[in-house]
Parts: structure tokens; sequence; C-alpha cells
């Protein structure tokens, strides 16, 4: 299979340099068989010296139009619209560590099958056939801690669940190391 995407970003920081930031962003995409447009937009407002409020949203439309559609008995045109939310709090904790708490939310509506996935089940083969809607939500906890000048510890938990019943937990624990020159390791 051959496949060509183009993508074009726009985006705009106002404020960049302030305690109050706020950023729009803009993108369109193309494959052969698949059309991806969203706009996002997220803020950020610094309540006192040590808290941070950042908050935001994006939405997207997603159409897929798979070019052997004839051939495979694929469906034709289908569409899908997502539109996500988050919330975070940052605190600086002392001049070494930060600790931030997030909630982001994720609604996805319309085709979210995939034309190209088909299953055997009990001696037929059938084309992947989900639900049309799906809802996801997730708690997110960071915690950031300077070693010294060019390292530094990153912790991330992660709980998330959906519409589907799925639940997961997940703990992801990374040392950044710098090696100068612009280069760093990060196991």
């Amino acid at each position: 299979i051959r496949d060509t995407r183009r993508e074009i970003t726009a985006s705009l920081v106002r404020d960049p340099e302030s305690s109050t930031r706020t950023s729009f962003s803009a993108s369109y995409s193309k494959e052969d068989d698949y059309k991806a447009a969203s706009l996002d937009i997220e803020r950020s407002v610094a309540l006192s010296p040590v808290l941070t409020l950042g908050y935001g949203a994006s939405i997207s439309h997603d159409a897929i139009e798979p070019t052997d559609a004839l051939i495979y008995d694929r469906v034709r045109h289908e569409s899908k619209n997502t539109v996500s939310v988050f919330g975070s709090l940052a605190w600086v904790l002392d001049r070494m560590s930060v600790l931030q708490v997030g909630l982001q939310a994720t609604r996805h509506d319309g085709y979210l099958s995939d034309p190209y996935k088909r299953v055997y089940v009990d001696g037929e083969i059938l084309r992947d056939a989900r639900p049309d809607m799906h809802s996801q939500a997730a708690l997110l906890v960071r915690y950031r801690r300077a070693v010294s000048t060019d390292a530094a510890l990153h912790a991330d938990y992660r709980f998330a669940f959906d519409s589907w019943g799925l639940r997961s937990h997940t703990v992801e624990l990374a040392w950044y190391q710098s090696l100068g020159s612009g280069w760093r390791i990060v196991p």
C-alpha cells in the first residue's frame, strides 16, 4: 500500500510571556482515503506565584472514503466527530518540584469502526462493527523533580475509563539526563 499524507497546521499564541497565555491552533490533513480537520484552544492562568490553572478544548471532524470500497465491499463514505475538554492545576512545591493534576473528557460520535478490518467469528468473516458513540475520561497526576541542573525525575500516574467498560491504570517513571550539545537521554 502506498499513501501520501499532507498536513497543514497554524497556531497563534497570545501573550506567550505573560502569566495568562492563550493558544489557538487549526489543522487539516488529507490522505488518499482520509481527511481530518481540527480546532484547539488552550489557556493557562497563573492564580498565584505557585499555582497555575490550565484548561482547553478541541473539536475535530474526520471523514473516511476507502479507495477500494467497491472492490472489497467496504463503506464508501463515513465520518466521525470528536470533542475533548481538559482542565489542570499545577503547583510549584519548592524550587525543585512541581505537581500537576488534570482531568480530561472526550466524546467520539459517528463511524468508529475500521473499514479495513475483518474478524473471523464462528466460521464467518465479519466487518469490524463498533458502537457509534464512545466517551472517555482520564485523571492524570504528574510529578517533576529537578535533581540537578542537567537531570530530572518524571513520575506520572493515569487512570482512564470509558463507556465501553474499559478501565486502565498507567504508571510511568523516567529519568531525563542532559548530555550537552542539545542531547538528552531518557531511560
